[in-house]
C-alpha cells in the first residue's frame, strides 16, 4: 500500500470507515496481485488499457473502491454478475454493472 493511500484512509471520519478500508485495501492487494494507489478519492489496484468505440485510446482500474460516508463504492471489471452467490451472504448492497454499493456487509456465515 503507498504512503498516499494510507494517509488517506487515516483522514476517513469515522474509525469503522478507516477499519474496513484497511481490510479492503489488503484484500484487493492480495486479490489482485496489484498495489493500491490513490486516485483522487478512489482507492485503486491496478490499471488496464482499453479503446473506446470512437478509437480513442482509454485507461480503466482493474479494481478499487471509494470510501463514501453512506457506503462503500467497490468496482471490478468485468462486473459483478458472476458473482450472484458470493453476494448473496454480503448483506444489504446494491450493484450497476462494475460498481457495488455496501452500506453495512455482513461477516462470514
Amino acid at each position: 500500500m503507498s504512503t498516499d493511500v494510507s494517509d488517506y484512509i487515516a483522514t476517513l471520519e469515522k474509525s469503522q470507515q478507516r477499519e474496513d478500508a484497511m481490510a479492503l485495501v489488503k484484500l484487493l492487494e492480495e486479490e489482485s496481485g496489484y498495489e493500491a494507489r490513490l486516485g483522487g478519492k478512489v482507492i485503486y489496484c491496478g490499471l488496464y488499457n482499453y479503446k473506446l468505440a470512437n478509437g480513442k485510446d482509454g485507461v480503466g482500474i482493474v479494481t478499487g473502491f471509494l470510501p463514501r460516508t453512506a457506503d462503500l463504492s467497490i468496482y471490478i471489471m468485468p462486473g459483478f454478475a458472476a458473482y450472484a452467490e458470493q453476494l448473496e451472504v454480503l448483506g444489504k448492497h446494491k450493484s450497476a454493472k462494475c460498481c457495488l454499493y455496501v452500506k453495512k456487509a455482513r461477516g462470514p456465515r
